[in-house]
């Protein structure tokens, strides 16, 4: 059964003549009455009485009537409601992005969306990159905003550049700096002084643990898995 039967089916229990029906759809006669037959064959009913003169529905035709009628107003809905999507007039998209890049870009970025499309409803899931990546890959997430110093993330989705940021080093500025004057830093001499570092499921933490253990080097961790407002904080109060 599919729709071009049901709207045949309809036209001609409604001018109850194949030869109008078929000229209302823009059909040949023979083309409408094999769709007829079709649909007949398939629900295992006659669903008309044929004369010379018109054709009426049977007890089985009356029953299916109104069923065709709303399957294909359904259908219509269907289509545009679909059209509605594709165009962004309404729908839902599901947003990842790590801490900092909701707090640094997501909201400014959502505040213009939000201006252009006012009926798509946005659900925002806030996680370091490899879980957002994780989400990605069942389809539980549209988009997510990761950071790819992991190279496994880049390469196994569709990726494209949007920010890029340099990776610094920072302490307290109310007490004297832990690395003197210098304006270079060695690794080595980086990993001596007390760290605060991210979660386990940071990009920017594998990136830093890669670095350190190809170096042959261990950091001097004193403060491990806070997200990047609240590591920013500790070091603030000259811990780490």
């Amino acid at each position: 059964m599919n729709l071009n039967q049901l709207a045949g089916f309809i036209e001609v229990a409604g001018t109850q003549n194949f030869t109008r029906a078929a000229a209302a759809l823009h059909l040949t006669q023979p083309a409408l009455s094999r769709q007829i037959l079709m649909l007949e064959k398939e629900l295992s009913v006659e669903l008309f009485h044929r004369t010379s003169n018109k054709v009426i529905l049977t007890p089985a035709g009356e029953l299916l009537l109104p069923i065709a009628r709303r399957i294909l107003a359904d259908s219509e809905i269907a289509r545009i409601e679909m059209a509605e999507v594709a165009g962004l007039r309404r729908g839902r998209i599901r947003l990842g992005a790590t801490p900092t890049l909701c707090n640094s870009l997501v909201l400014g970025v959502l505040s213009q969306f939000r201006q252009h499309h006012p009926d798509i409803d946005i659900e925002v899931l806030e996680r370091g990159s490899v879980a957002l990546a994780e989400a990605l890959t069942p389809g539980s997430l549209d988009l997510a905003l990761i950071v790819s110093g992991e190279p496994t993330l880049t390469t196994t989705f569709n990726s494209e550049g949007v920010l890029y940021e340099r990776l610094v080093v920072v302490s307290a500025a109310k007490q004297p700096s832990p690395f003197g004057s210098h304006h270079a830093l060695s690794l080595r001499e980086v990993a001596q002084v007390p760290q605060v570092i991210f979660p386990k499921n940071y990009a920017l933490r594998t990136v830093v643990d890669q670095a350190y253990e190809m170096a042959g080097l261990q950091p001097n961790v004193v403060v491990e898995g806070l997200e990047m407002t609240a590591a920013l904080r500790c070091v603030e109060r000259g811990i780490g």
